[in-house]
């Protein structure tokens, strides 16, 4: 569970730079 909250987490910053670039 911890392992799949970290994931979720990295997708979200993940998202947001991509936003960023955007």
């Amino acid at each position: 569970m911890l392992i799949h909250l970290h994931v979720q987490v990295d997708l979200n910053l993940f998202q947001q730079l991509v936003d960023k670039q955007t």
